[in-house]
Parts: structure tokens; C-alpha cells; sequence
């Protein structure tokens, strides 16, 4: 099995199918023997970006922030 990891960019880039995130990276989140996982460390920035507003794209993202959440809360 093999573990990653995603950044809160990653994170984000993958919730928003952005083109930004390269293809070798989907197909080895997405192979059958791969888990991914999210730091906590990464909705607290997401969090914080957002509060400050210092980031424009993830003020443009709330929506992809809270399906974050929302699908990291259903586990």
C-alpha cells in the first residue's frame, strides 16, 4: 500500500479537477493500491488564507474549501 500525503494546494487543485495538477500525480492517487490523506495542518491554513484573505484563490474557493471539509468530516 502506498501512502501519500496532498498539500493543500494539491488538495485543492484535485477537489477543483484543476489542469494544474499533473496527470502522473492523478494516476497515482487514484491507483487501487494508494491511500490519500490531508493534514489537519492544511484546513487550518485554508482556514486561516481565507480569515486574512491573503489568498485570492482560495478566496475564490470556498466551495472547494468546504466539500473539503465536508468530505473529510464524512470519514
Amino acid at each position: 500500500m502506498t501512502r501519500y500525503l496532498l498539500d493543500t494546494h494539491l488538495l485543492l487543485w484535485w477537489l477543483a479537477d484543476d489542469p494544474q495538477l499533473p496527470n502522473a500525480v492523478v494516476e497515482r492517487v487514484r491507483a487501487p493500491e494508494a491511500e490519500a490523506f490531508v493534514s489537519q495542518a492544511s484546513l487550518w491554513e485554508m482556514a486561516i488564507q481565507v480569515s486574512d484573505r491573503k489568498s485570492t484563490r482560495l478566496n475564490s474557493s470556498h466551495t472547494v474549501i468546504s466539500y473539503a471539509v465536508f468530505c473529510l468530516k464524512k470519514k
